[in-house]
């Protein structure tokens, strides 16, 4: 294979891992507690286990082809950590970004709506501070 076509069965391998991933996530149930969560937890253990399954033999299906045609495997180069500490600094802005002050194109906001909306603000960003300075980095000038 050419490098192009290399190029995109790995593309394609990876676009399958993702939505393996996320077929995993559905079924197992992940941020079904949460008020936006799409999905209703309908899946049985038996459904579970098989689609896990499932996805560790297509798993292990893709890296034989990866090897077979000669395609390196793309090790993985960002820390778990970073990702999450990452996720957690953009959810701390998005929260920052719905401050009242912020809402004047919308329209003036109550006292009280004022009030309880910076409230609100202030107990997820005292939760998800810690959360994420948990997972800073040693040298945060750094990027590992």
């Amino acid at each position: 294979m050419n490098h192009p076509q290399q190029r995109r069965v790995a593309a394609t391998f990876q676009h399958v891992e993702k939505l393996l991933r996320a077929a995993e996530e559905a079924v197992a149930g992940l941020g079904a507690d949460s008020p936006f969560s799409p999905l209703v937890p309908d899946a049985t253990p038996q459904q579970r286990q098989r689609v896990a399954e499932g996805a560790r033999q297509a798993r292990a299906c893709m890296t034989a082809a990866l090897q077979r045609l000669g395609i390196p495997a793309q090790l993985p180069q960002v820390p778990a950590t970073r990702s999450a500490y990452t996720d957690l600094m953009f959810a701390e802005v998005d929260l920052e970004d719905i401050a009242p002050i912020r809402f004047q194109g919308y329209g003036a906001l109550t006292d009280e709506d004022a009030r309880a909306l910076e409230e609100i603000i202030s107990g997820l960003l005292a939760i998800l501070g810690p959360v994420r300075a948990l997972l800073a980095p040693e040298d945060e000038g750094s990027l590992r």
